[in-house]
């Protein structure tokens, strides 16, 4: 396969193949037939919106070049408004669509133009390639024949590949091969006939040496490619062509070249020929400028053509403007407008019956609205009198209205203050029973609380009994407790003699010798009890110690016990005889309660009597003045009524005049 830098092309034209896209097929079409049909489309479907947009932008360019017009709104009377900036429009419609024109004119000419120009190109290149083909293949033919006469022996191989050289690049002349001379060149000497070895060294050139390497690596990487391309077994790679740059020897500039290559297997030779593309199209810059002078000539002959055209029709047009612009001032007189039978001439003649028809309209209006006037003034005198009439009863109603409604009041004041009393009668009937059950209460408690005081007393006598008891036995305690420590005492002397007894019997025995040891061991026994009975007495001192200490303790509690006892027993003596005085006076408090009890539920009696008296007299006050309430209501209805129909009336007369002074601008 050949590298992605080449570009390939079966024979002179595209090859097209079964899944290519719609855009290469396209492509692969004729363009001179396929692109004036889609420009003309394209301009046909523009819509007038998108054209007024063109004139816009051309305006803007070539007249307003501090401003454009893009998000721009006409609002008529020829001024142009955008981002606050007011601006007057410079052209009329005639000017306007011939600027259009001309600028499609010049669209379709420049588009025509250039495909005739682009397909005339894509010729030269297609018939520059052919001819690259014819000579690349003639020399391929002439070295086969070459070949065959060195295959005879007629001649050797390094005089067939000379002699090819001269054939294929011409004599040579002055050291150098004559490229005139031969008829293997393209354009006088512009593309000649090359060859390369497989290592990529000159073999044919009609100016470089034989043998030489390639001068860069650039250009060993064009004659690298083509000897792959032209050594490719691939069908596709098959009579292919290579596009690439080379830097011309002359300018210095990069340049595209054109190659078609054949491989001659019997030499090893890549044979072909190279040219630079741009010389396939040379001749097209005469037919260029020949396009644009047609173009030119086009534009000129249709601006003049469509001012010749329609300038009358928009003259007439500007007419019917005028005379909308006359009716739009308030002038109603009739005008005279040129009718013909084109659109022009119907929108004429329409505009001149919609301006008679409104003639008619606002005559008729303002008869109208003399007779609303008329009407108007006599409608509002008749309202005014009405109205003063019904305000005098209104007056008259509105006083009974107030006296009834003061009596009303009256009477609900006082029902109110009655009720208020009713309240407090029966709050006072609450408190009467709820002091009588306190004083129940009260007398039940004070019975209890004197049982109970009873009761505490004896409780608090036999206390006091207990504790002199207490007392007594405590103080007889202490007694014995003195007793015993006397007799230990004298237990404690006892065992001290007896333990100096022992001692005195151990050194008589000590000194008897053997005959004394019996009275010594009985002495030493003595000695230990007695010390056991001392320690002994010391204990039971002790504890008689302990034991009078806490007697002691115990009768001073016992004596802080009786004398609050003695002094609870007067405070309960003292309680006794205050709840005697209480329960006395519970009673009392009973006896008076029920007896103000019955004089407050004679009150309350009569205070029901009152207010049922003042409920009837309030029922009927209320009913008198909601009756009064509803005649004040509806004279107030009838009052407002005849007010609105006062306003109307004269808001009418206003907009009567407002209208005759509107239409008094019209001039019919």
């Amino acid at each position: 396969m050949s590298p992605s830098s080449v570009f390939m092309s079966k024979g002179p034209a595209m090859i097209r193949k079964p899944n290519a896209s719609l855009y290469q097929l396209i492509a692969a079409s004729r363009l001179e037939t396929v692109m004036p049909i889609c420009v003309i489309a394209v301009i046909a479907h523009l819509p007038f919106q998108f054209l007024d947009d063109i004139y816009k932008k051309i305006i803007s360019f070539f007249f307003f070049t501090s401003q454009t017009f893009s998000n721009t709104d006409y609002i008529g009377e020829r001024i142009y408004v955008q981002r606050g900036i007011t601006m007057k429009k410079r052209h009329g419609l005639a000017t306007r669509l011939m600027i259009v024109v001309a600028v499609i004119t010049i669209i379709c000419g420049a588009a025509v133009g250039t495909i005739s120009y682009m397909t005339a190109k894509n010729e030269l290149i297609d018939a520059g390639k052919m001819d690259l083909q014819h000579m690349a293949n003639s020399a391929t033919s002439l070295l086969t024949v070459l070949n065959e006469r060195v295959e005879n022996g007629e001649m050797t191989l390094e005089e067939a590949q000379e002699e090819a050289r001269n054939i294929l690049n011409g004599p040579i002349e002055d050291g150098a091969h004559d490229l005139s001379q031969s008829n293997f060149n393209y354009k006088d000497g512009a593309g000649y006939i090359i060859a390369y070895d497989n290592q990529a060294n000159m073999v044919l050139h009609p100016t470089e040496e034989i043998g030489s390497p390639p001068a860069d690596d650039s250009t060993k990487k064009n004659r690298e490619d083509m000897i792959l391309l032209a050594q490719s077994t691939d069908e596709e790679d098959a009579d292919s062509f290579l596009s690439y740059d080379d830097t011309d020897e002359k300018s210095g500039d990069v340049r595209e070249k054109m190659a078609y290559v054949n491989y001659f297997q019997p030499w090893n030779w890549t044979v072909g020929i190279t040219v630079y593309t741009d010389l396939f199209y040379k001749d097209l810059e005469s037919v260029k400028w020949f396009i644009i002078a047609v173009t030119t000539a086009l534009t000129i002959l249709s601006l003049v053509l469509f001012y010749f055209l329609i300038r009358p029709k928009l003259t007439q047009l500007k007419a019917v403007t005028d005379a909308a612009t006359q009716l739009a001032a308030g002038d109603f007189r009739e005008q005279e407008l040129k009718e013909t039978k084109d659109e022009i001439g119907v929108l004429s003649n329409a505009f001149t019956k919609m301006s008679g028809e409104l003639r008619s309209l606002v005559q008729s209006i303002i008869q109208s609205s003399d007779k609303v006037s008329d009407a108007a003034s006599e409608l509002s005198a008749v309202s005014e009198e009405t109205s003063a009439s019904s305000e005098q009863v209104g007056v008259a109603v509105d006083d009974i209205a107030n006296g009834a409604s003061s009596q009303a009041s009256d009477l609900e004041t006082t029902t109110y203050h009655l009720s208020g009393f009713n309240d407090s009668i029966h709050m006072m009937t609450a408190q009467s029973d709820a002091i009588a059950q306190a004083a129940l209460q009260t007398s039940e408690a004070t019975t209890k609380g004197s049982n109970m005081m009873h009761d505490l007393t004896s409780a608090n006598n036999a206390s006091m009994q207990s504790v002199e008891a207490i007392s007594a036995g405590m103080q007889e305690l202490d007694k014995n407790l003195q007793q015993i420590v006397r007799i230990t005492d004298v237990i404690e002397n006892i065992t001290e003699e007896t333990n100096l007894l022992a001692l005195n019997a151990s050194i008589e025995a000590a000194r008897a010798g053997e005959h004394g040891k019996g009275f010594a061991v009985v002495a030493s026994e003595v000695r230990k009890l007695a010390d056991q009975s001392n320690a002994a007495t010391k204990e039971i001192q002790q504890m008689i110690s302990s034991i009078t200490k806490e007697a002691a303790e115990n009768v001073a509690r016992i004596e802080s016990n009786k004398q609050q006892a003695e002094q609870l027993n007067h405070s309960v003596v003292a309680t006794a005889a205050e709840f005697t005085a209480i329960e006395a006076a519970a009673e009392a408090t009973k006896n008076a309660g029920n007896r103000l009890l019955e004089e407050i539920k004679q009150v309350t009696a009569q205070t029901n009597d009152i207010t049922d008296s003042i409920q009837n007299a309030s029922s009927v006050s209320e009913e008198t003045a909601a009756s009064v309430e509803e005649i004040a209501a509806s004279i107030a209805d009838q009052i407002q009524a005849v007010a609105n129909i006062a306003t109307s009336a004269e808001e009418l007369t206003h907009i009567s005049r407002q209208l005759n002074e509107s239409i008094a601008v019209f001039k019919l």
